[in-house]
């Protein structure tokens, strides 16, 4: 006979959290991704996927690394190439760094919006997510402007108007 500790158990229902973690909904930390630099976002998203008790928060987890080391490689490579590309192209290219912002949130937001749902099926209660952008958004700019003042390419995680510009 199973013991009785040993039940019904769904795969994808949240792990239990401990601490002071507040959930919001994934869109908020996606918004944040989009608005500054990958960095920001991608640390939010990270933060937002333990408090939900992600079961893909692993997955989650390698999907910001890959992030932050191709917006790196992208920031890198741009860097050296632009000497030899015309400085109305430059903007253009700069680009590639938003578009591959894009697709990481993109991809984070869809793990975290399965989660989101049986999280709040299960009782979960979410914050305010309007609130934290703010104080993200005051922070990504605090931090941008260091960053940036230090090299360009640590600047492109915190956002991407050097490359833009």
């Amino acid at each position: 006979m199973a013991n009785a500790r040993e039940g019904y158990r769904i795969i994808d229902e949240p792990g239990p959290t401990r601490g002071p973690w507040i959930a919001v909904n994934p869109f908020w930390p996606l918004l944040s991704l989009v608005l500054t630099g990958i960095l920001p976002g991608v640390l939010w998203f990270l933060y937002n996927g333990r408090a939900l008790g992600s079961a893909t928060w692993r997955r989650q987890v390698v999907v910001a690394g890959v992030g932050v080391l191709g917006s790196l490689a992208c920031a890198l490579a741009l860097g050296a190439a632009r000497p030899s590309i015309p400085a109305s192209a430059f903007p253009y290219l700069g680009l590639s760094l938003v578009a591959w912002k894009v697709m990481i949130g993109y991809l984070l937001h869809i793990d975290q919006a399965r989660s989101v749902e049986l999280y709040q099926y299960f009782g979960g209660r979410l914050g305010k997510g309007f609130l934290l952008l703010i104080l993200v958004l005051v922070l990504s700019v605090f931090l941008s402007a260091l960053a940036h003042n230090q090299s360009p390419i640590l600047g492109a995680l915190f956002g991407e108007r050097f490359f833009l510009s």
